[in-house]
């Protein structure tokens, strides 16, 4: 298999965000010692080979004499080249992948199990030897098909009108296992070798290719680690994923003329593949609009009931891929038009897959509905907000949803009053003491708010009855403001132990604390029915799972590291601030968001540097002050810190009013006395 209709092998392409390149082991050797494989001396990949250049020659017969001659016949099997028939459970990629010379091969990976190879015992036609074949496993034809020239054409129209059973011959190594020249005609859209292979030469139109280059990315990387597949992902990124068989081939690449011939010529039109994706499944994973019309419009129209391997019909799957365009094309040729008044239509949508309330009335998480809520891409919120699933949750607002979330925000609120004259009325001595009346309302209110817990629960445990603990912890896992609510009663019930058992105050004391912190946080459940509120408590769940995460997990590394750093540093000056691990821990806290005992640590820090450096290190920040005669308990002259701070203008002024006022008294004196002089 070379890199018809798929990328070059070369190319970079974004992974998870990354740029990767894409490169074939198994590819480079079919360009890496071509000499050692004889199957390359006919026709090999830089254009050349014996078939090739006698061809260009102009020389067809000498073409058919060498396809003839017994250079090409001993490396055929049966009477004559027609083939033998041989189970395909001796082709197992293990036994191939240890026998392989060509790769250096770890024994120990040889022992997996390998999930993309028929384990059956149904029979194959075999014409090309499978020891004397290419290095994937290839033979000629199938290189004629992979290059596609006119040279190429024509050599296999040889090689088929010689040898018709070459048509059943498959890739026998892991990496293209099961690809038959079918495959290849329809990827090059070449509808004449097509039908010469099926009609002429009878080859399989259920042949599959499942080859880990036909896997999902995702899977590809599972297969070379020797590990089981995962047949439930939903990751089907890959290099050719086109769903195994030749129509689905037809089907992916839009061949709409082949797609009918193969339907015409028994092709199955609900075959599942290896992960249980049929061909509506695959046209959803391409997106291919155009193409999901022809099919459902077909005489042959596929099964939309289908489950894969993950639960998902093709509507369902376009729901969870976030591909609105296709949820939409399936829904509008899934719908049935009850009336129409000009351009006006009044269509009928069926709620089989589509709401999650199921047949049975328990919630559905794998239908359209439910999904899309709980999606996060930029098509699953058009889904939501535009459209069939828009008008199906607004009439499930308007028939129960909104009255049982304002009967349930009533009672929450209730909770919540009961709860909080519960703590506000909290004496510090024995509460089964009651010294004073605030200790019976304290009681009153603990038992309403005990008995609101209780029928909160009881609520969730018929929930949990009616659909079970697995749709019911899903439910919680996406709604987390629901779930603290359902914490916080839970809280409430655990501190009954408490208040009786001796010595339990403490541990009453810490549940209570969880349980109000966990009612107050469930009250954003409620704020996110608000049209101006929900889309804010969405942004803060968002960055509290996301962002704000991802900082505190760094931030309580750091945390860790500097306690245990500044605790063997203080350990020795005797310092209270880091006397222990958990006080040096929350010192450390303080220290983060402000409060930073910086004094304190300034006067430990001085107990550990002699009497010179503090010496010295005074001369830094000092400055020189005149003599004091009465200090002489030193012979260094005094030292002194310069403060440059502004002066207090409003004093100044005050001692100068007080001044002059003085001096006009003064005046006033002395003029009265020179007037009674004089």
């Amino acid at each position: 298999m070379g890199n018809a209709g798929v990328k070059p092998l070369n190319e970079t392409k974004s992974i998870n965000g990354s740029r990767v390149v894409l490169i074939d082991d198994d590819w480079k050797n079919q360009t890496k010692n071509c000499e050692s494989f004889e199957v390359y001396k006919y026709v090999d990949f830089k254009g050349g080979g014996s078939l090739v250049d006698s061809y260009i020659e102009g020389e067809n017969e000498k073409t058919q004499a060498i396809i003839s001659q017994s250079q090409i016949t001993k490396n055929l099997l049966g009477e004559q080249g027609c083939g033998i028939f041989t189970k395909l459970s001796q082709f197992t990629p293990t036994q191939l992948l240890c026998n392989d010379k060509s790769r250096d091969t770890d024994p120990e990976r040889c022992d997996g199990d390998y999930d993309t190879v028929d384990g059956d015992d149904e029979k194959l036609l075999v014409c090309w030897d499978t020891n004397k074949r290419g290095a994937v496993g290839e033979t000629p034809l199938h290189i004629c098909f992979l290059i596609n020239q006119d040279v190429h054409r024509a050599i296999a129209k040889c090689l088929l009108q010689a040898y018709p059973a070459m048509a059943h011959d498959i890739y026998i190594k892991p990496e293209y296992y099961g690809e038959s020249c079918v495959h290849i005609a329809i990827v090059n859209d070449d509808e004449e070798l097509l039908k010469i292979l099926i009609d002429e030469c009878h080859a399989s139109i259920h042949q599959r290719a499942r080859g880990s280059f036909f896997m999902p990315e995702s899977q590809r990387k599972r297969i070379k680690d020797s590990l089981p597949l995962e047949l439930d992902t939903l990751e089907y990124e890959g290099y050719a994923y086109y769903g195994e068989y030749p129509l689905a081939f037809a089907a992916c690449f839009e061949r709409k003329d082949m797609y009918d011939y193969l339907l015409d010529k028994g092709a199955q039109v609900n075959a599942q593949d290896t992960f249980g994706n049929t061909i509506l499944h695959l046209l959803i994973i391409h997106n291919k609009l155009d193409m999901i019309s022809y099919v459902m419009k077909h005489t042959s129209v596929p099964n939309r009931s289908i489950k894969n391997k993950a639960g998902l019909t093709p509507l369902t799957l376009a729901t969870q891929l976030g591909y609105n365009d296709s949820f939409e094309k399936l829904l509008e040729l899934e719908s049935q038009i009850a009336w129409k008044y000009g351009d006006i239509q009044c269509c009928v949508y069926p709620l089989k897959h589509l709401d999650s309330i199921g047949p049975d009335g328990r919630t559905n998480l794998e239908s359209a509905l439910a999904l899309a809520v709980a999606g996060e891409s930029d098509g699953h919120l058009e889904m939501v907000n535009s459209g069939v699933i828009y008008r199906l949750l607004d009439e499930k607002w308007k028939a129960y949803a909104k009255k049982n979330f304002v009967a349930s925000f009533i009672a929450a609120c209730f909770y919540l009053a009961f709860m909080s004259t519960a703590i506000y009325t909290r004496s510090s001595y024995d509460l089964l003491s009651p010294r004073q009346p605030s200790d019976y309302v304290r009681y009153v209110f603990e038992i309403l708010t005990l008995i609101s817990a209780i029928m909160y629960l009881g609520l969730q445990s018929k929930a949990i009855h009616s659909n079970g603990m697995s749709v019911y912890l899903r439910s919680l896992y996406h709604v987390p403001t629901h779930a603290s609510f359902v914490l916080s009663c839970i809280c409430f019930l655990l501190c009954i132990p408490g208040r009786f058992i001796p010595g339990g105050r403490s541990y009453e004391d810490i549940v209570v604390v969880f349980g109000v912190l966990f009612a107050w946080i469930g009250l954003l459940f409620y704020c996110r029915g608000i049209s101006f509120l929900g889309p804010f408590v969405e942004m803060i769940s968002r960055m509290l799972s996301g962002d704000i995460a991802r900082f505190i997990i760094i931030y309580v590394i750091f945390i860790l590291a500097m306690t245990q750093a500044y605790f063997f540093m203080y350990k020795a000056c005797g310092s209270k601030v880091f006397d222990s691990e958990f006080g040096t821990m929350m010192a450390l806290f303080k220290m983060t968001i402000g409060h930073f005992p910086w004094a304190e640590t300034v006067i430990v820090l001085e107990r550990s540097i002699s009497p010179s450096q503090l010496l010295q290190y005074q001369k830094s920040y000092c400055c020189n002050m005149s003599s004091d005669d009465n200090d002489s308990e030193s012979s260094m002259p005094p030292r002194g810190l310069m403060v440059i701070k502004r002066v207090d203008v409003k004093g100044i002024s005050a001692k100068w009013k007080s001044r002059s006022r003085a001096a006009l008294e003064q005046r006033k004196i002395w003029n009265g006395l020179y007037n009674i002089r004089n």
